[in-house]
């Protein structure tokens, strides 16, 4: 198992000394620059009601499916871009329209704009080359709010991040005659509703990965919350300049765990250190 165990040592996470150790870590990370307070997006276990860090989750496949949108475009009564979802509930927080600049379907639509099917909100139709062309119809609806990839979109276009949820996963005003309802249940209602309305004209089922709790077991919820973070990018940079290469000088006993702290540093986001447990 790649333990030493010295069980005259042992001590348990709120030990005064332990708290001792991690306050002082705590404040000169803070004064170097590397810990910082801010709304960013989180592993959010409904269940828990806290932030779980990435490497409490874990992908499982399931079947799940596919709704299919029709978004309105602001210059034609007639005319709309379909664009599939696996998450119709989070709707309500969408800022953009994303395309791939090489999908010759969508050229003409480039700098044009939707209009939300329910709030009739303008959003912008952009172009990204992240965006999968034969996922779906090709074109993705920004919820950096409820979405990881979507936040880095946003934060790479300057797009707004609402959500339309709190932290008890309520829907808020945002989300109109739903507002007060769990987010995780209205599905099948809002649906039906879409369906009414015609603008959802299709539902099929696909294969698919989802993001679980390994703690209580729930679907992750990724939400938009003011949390703790450690800037673990920054702090990668600071220790390969002070000392290049430095993985390559550590003895690993056993070997495999090489390999998880090369997933560390390679990670490209900041780390959430906050939770809601005591």
């Amino acid at each position: 198992m790649g333990l030493l165990i010295g069980s005259e040592r042992a001590s348990f996470t709120l030990d005064p000394a332990i708290q001792q150790q991690v306050r002082e870590a705590f404040i000169k990370l803070y004064h170097d620059g590397l810990i910082y307070r801010g709304l960013r997006i989180v592993n959010w276990d409904p269940k828990l009601k806290s932030v779980v860090s990435d490497i409490e989750v874990e992908h499982r496949p399931v079947s799940s499916k596919l709704y299919y949108l029709k978004y309105s475009l602001q210059h034609s009564n007639d005319d709309y871009l379909l664009v599939a979802t696996s998450r119709p509930e989070t709707i309500f927080a969408d800022v953009a329209l994303f395309v791939n600049p090489h999908d010759q379907r969508y050229q003409k639509y480039l700098d044009w704009q939707a209009k939300h099917p329910i709030t009739g909100k303008i959003l912008p139709i952009l172009a990204d080359e992240s965006i999968k062309i034969d996922f779906g119809t090709g074109i993705l609806k920004c919820t950096p709010g409820h979405d990881f990839s979507d936040y880095e979109l946003g934060k790479k276009y300057q797009l707004p991040t609402i959500s339309c949820c709190d932290e008890k996963g309520i829907l808020n005003e945002l989300a109109g005659q739903w507002q007060g309802q769990e987010i995780g249940s209205i599905r099948e209602e809002f649906v039906a509703y879409l369906v009414e309305k015609s603008v959802c004209v299709k539902v099929e089922k696909y294969e698919t990965n989802l993001t679980y709790s390994s703690k209580s077991g729930e679907i992750i919820e990724p939400l938009l919350s003011q949390q703790w973070f450690l800037d673990l990018p920054s702090l990668i940079k600071k220790v390969e300049k002070k000392q290049p290469n430095f993985l390559s000088k550590i003895n690993f006993t056993t070997s495999q765990f090489r390999k998880v702290l090369e997933k560390w540093c390679n990670k490209a986001h900041e780390w959430c250190l906050s939770r809601q447990l005591w």
